[in-house]
């Protein structure tokens, strides 16, 4: 029942490295596969493998929410490419001044 699939989520977490994320929103996991959860993102953290980022419902305690999002890693990127950042171009409250002819 549900009790295996957090024990293997559970293990996935704790053993494989390559794991980068884990999208567990919308899915009503309770208070025991989030405090089982939290205890394998911390056996990953002890044994020195990267943060993988964690997506979870809100519907399990606060305390153990908290938890896992501080073992998780910040959300990727899609592109990995950095913005450019806006200059000051033509909009809204900058007008170009024009040059007189003499």
């Amino acid at each position: 029942g549900p009790a295996i699939v957090i024990e293997i989520i559970k293990i996935l977490v704790e053993k494989w490295e390559p794991l980068k994320e884990l999208h567990l929103h919308n899915n009503a996991i309770g208070d025991y596969a989030g405090f089982e959860l939290h205890k394998g993102l911390e056996q990953r953290k002890e044994t020195g493998f990267k943060a993988i980022y964690v997506t979870v419902t809100p519907n399990i305690q606060l305390i153990t929410l908290k938890a896992i999002l501080k073992l998780s890693a910040k959300a990727p990127t899609s592109t990995g490419k950095k913005k450019k950042k806006k200059g000051r171009g033509k909009g809204k409250g900058t007008k170009k001044k024009k040059k007189k002819k003499k």
